[in-house]
């Protein structure tokens, strides 16, 4: 239940000593030139100012009547009264700020959102209002109808987008509401919101910052009730029907603030408008991943997940020293040798391999077999996908150089090219390669691209 307020005062040039009457609840000091509104400290209270003033305490100069005034506890707030006649000496403050203006000045140091036009004034003191994550873990939890908020750290605005009287940094400790009983037959939907409440403000007679539940109204089709001006949603607390027999569940998705030149997280873009823009301001988009930079005419992406990964997977080992070499695995050959059996490979892209296998055979392959080679690593499998091939000193047909391509299968597994297949030499149909067609002699290329599983 904190916020920022000057809480002592320190002395400044002496005014003198006051006679305090109680009669009309005044201060008199002979030509003591203060004004409404100006900020005084007492010390040494005597009489009837004893135990009502506090030495060191700041008060409030009002109705100033030539030499005769009165004090206030805070602007705006009842005027001091006394009991019985005194005295107490009364020094101009020093030093000393109001609560106002220190929350003016704390609001240069928080980002900043407001929602009038650049050209005014109204609003310049104020802040984006917000929870300063300090936990990795949810600030609001719930056990059935008991909602507990977490030690935390909200910036509220009197006045939604921020006002002239400045931003409340607030330091909220736990605590715990109990929503009301389900209703029997509907839903209903309770809001728990942060508030201020500063008596110097709104005369409410409190100095505190809080949360508590706003209660919905249960309906067929419950909606949450209104927030009050200048309150933060924290959460939505959904209250199922007796009838339904579903528990209540808890929606925490409050909007997130920090200091000023902090990066700004954001549930999506739509929550970027409110900013006040500056080149140079970024913030993290939950919904994309996305770390954007203001231009000073838009956002524009500058890293988001998808290019971390891309660099990750074209500057580490081994993409980053050039090609590679492997050694393919053969299936289906028979009583094929190989005089040449090898493969290069590079990553040029997220999962995007490029590869070429090159094969001589020595003797003569044999049966009935798929002949099958591997690619370099595991391929994706969501789609069939195919490379192209070419063969030399193939048997058969009219000549020996043949035109084919690699199959992958979806329902095949690991790094096997499931099929080979090339044209018989006489007839543009392309025919499953099978041991016997290994000639002695043979060159065979498949190179290309393909999708590796994830």
């Amino acid at each position: 239940m904190t916020a920022l307020f000057a809480t002592s005062g320190a002395s400044g040039a002496a005014v003198g000593v006051a006679t305090v009457t109680a009669a009309t609840d005044t201060l008199t000091i002979a030509d003591h030139d203060l004004v409404d509104g100006e900020q005084v400290v007492t010390a040494s209270p005597d009489g009837g100012a004893d135990g009502v003033l506090v030495p060191g305490a700041p008060y409030y100069v009002a109705n100033v009547a030539g030499d005769d005034f009165q004090l206030r506890y805070a602007p705006g707030s009842p005027v001091v009264a006394f009991e019985t006649d005194g005295e107490v000496t009364v020094d101009r403050a020093a030093a000393v700020y109001t609560g106002q203006q220190l929350r003016q000045a704390l609001g240069g140091l928080l980002y900043k959102s407001r929602p009038t036009a650049e050209a005014t004034a109204t609003g310049r003191f104020g802040a984006r209002a917000g929870v300063i994550a300090n936990s990795s873990a949810d600030a609001v939890t719930h056990v059935g109808l008991t909602v507990t908020v977490a030690d935390t750290n909200i910036v509220i605005n009197p006045v939604a987008g921020g006002t002239q009287g400045g931003p409340y940094l607030c330091a909220i400790p736990t605590a715990s509401h109990v929503a009301a009983a389900a209703d029997a037959t509907n839903n209903r939907i309770d809001l728990l919101a942060g508030r201020i409440r500063d008596t110097a403000e709104d005369v409410t007679g409190f100095i505190v910052a809080d949360t508590y539940l706003i209660p919905g109204t249960p309906a067929p089709i419950a909606t949450a009730p209104d927030l009050p001006p200048g309150e933060f949603e924290l959460a939505r607390f959904t209250v199922p029907s007796v009838s339904s027999g579903t528990p209540p569940s808890l929606a925490y998705a409050p909007e997130y603030t920090v200091a000023a030149g902090g990066i700004l997280p954001v549930a999506n873009t739509s929550a970027l408008t409110l900013a006040v823009r500056r080149e140079g301001m970024y913030a993290d988009v939950a919904s994309t991943d996305t770390l954007v930079r203001y231009s000073g005419s838009t956002y524009q992406p500058v890293a988001s997940v998808v290019n971390h990964s891309y660099v990750s997977a074209m500057t580490s080992s081994p993409q980053a020293v050039g090609w590679n070499i492997y050694t393919p695995t053969v299936a289906g050959q028979g009583s094929a040798t190989f005089s040449t059996l090898t493969g290069r490979w590079k990553r040029i892209a997220p999962l995007t391999v490029c590869f070429i296998v090159y094969l001589v055979v020595s003797s003569a392959g044999s049966g009935s077999a798929n002949f099958t080679v591997t690619a370099p690593t595991a391929i994706n499998r969501a789609t069939r996908q195919v490379v192209e091939m070419a063969v030399e000193g193939a048997s058969g047909g009219s000549g020996g150089n043949r035109a084919g391509q690699a199959v992958s299968f979806t329902g095949g597994s690991g790094a096997v090219w499931d099929r080979l297949r090339m044209d018989n030499g006489t007839t543009p149909n392309l025919n499953n390669m099978t041991g016997t067609m290994l000639a002695s002699g043979m060159f065979l290329t498949v190179q290309g691209s393909y999708q590796e599983e994830e």
